[in-house]
């Protein structure tokens, strides 16, 4: 007897909350849901950033859902309808092997469009329109997700987060941390004071300072210290420790005092960053 025929169906839907709820009840066996995908997901919807890639909702032959539960969901919280691509017909053993290739990412993307230092203008832009403005709140802002769609239009809007980007390279050799910190605080201290901000990093590269307790003097020695307070250089305290350590020396530069060194943890926690002035 010959092999059954496989047949495998498709076609464009619009799916609204109603729609994905129903597609979302046939799922028996699924990954384990990210709450922070679907927000993710969500926010493009109601900005109406997200475009269609072509990339199918994906149901079996017995009408299992297969792929898809992040996007649905997406919609239920957006409060959305869409028109995705349908696929029905697949084998259950299929799921498995599903979502195997490799991403793209932000930088790939930005990459793609000709972007001049793609990796840190993607990086400082995750940074930018998560967290905005340094300030105390940022930490736990930056444990959201951002979507390629989004970094790119803040790319695309702030055209001085490439002027960030390209102005790493000369630093990274003088002024150790976290490069995505390090052109994270450049971008906000140039938007504040163009001149002022070269001034600031300026010294640190050419060890120019004005005086013996002059706080660019003190966030050098603090960057060049940070394993000594019980910063792990590998992980993401680095990152944050680097921005802390930057605003606060700014601030305290940009009023006249005069610091010896910059405390970076109180009570085993890192001292938030401050709001550039």
């Amino acid at each position: 007897m010959p092999p059954r025929k496989k047949i495998v169906e498709s076609e464009w839907m619009k799916i609204g909350p109603r729609e994905a709820e129903k597609l979302l009840a046939t799922s028996a066996i699924n990954r384990r849901l990210r709450p922070r995908l679907v927000e993710c997901y969500a926010e493009d919807m109601r900005e109406g950033l997200w475009d269609e890639t072509g990339e199918a909702i994906k149901l079996s032959r017995t009408g299992q859902l297969l792929d898809g539960q992040h996007r649905l969901n997406a919609i239920i919280e957006a409060g959305v309808t869409l028109e995705l691509l349908v696929v029905r017909g697949l084998g259950d053993q299929s799921q498995a092997l599903m979502d195997q290739g490799a991403s793209r990412t932000a930088k790939d993307a930005l990459d793609l469009a000709g972007t001049s230092y793609a990796s840190w203008s993607s990086a400082i832009a995750r940074w930018v329109l998560l967290a905005g403005e340094p300030g105390p709140g940022m930490e736990q802002a930056l444990k959201k997700k951002a979507s390629t769609a989004r970094i790119m239009k803040t790319v695309a809007e702030n055209p001085d987060i490439g002027h960030a980007a390209a102005r790493y390279p000369s630093l990274q050799n003088h002024i150790p941390g976290s490069p995505t910190a390090i052109g994270y605080s450049w971008f906000w201290m140039n938007r504040i004071d163009p001149a002022a901000c070269h001034e600031f990093f300026d010294a640190m590269v050419n060890m120019s300072f004005s005086f013996q307790r002059d706080p660019r003097k003190a966030a050098l020695r603090t960057l060049q210290r940070l394993g000594d307070h019980g910063i792990n250089p590998s992980s993401k305290d680095k990152a944050f420790a680097t921005v802390s350590v930057l605003t606060r020396a700014w601030n305290g530069w940009r009023a006249g005092e005069e610091m010896e060194t910059i405390r970076v943890k109180q009570r085993g926690r890192i001292i938030p960053p401050e709001t550039p002035v």
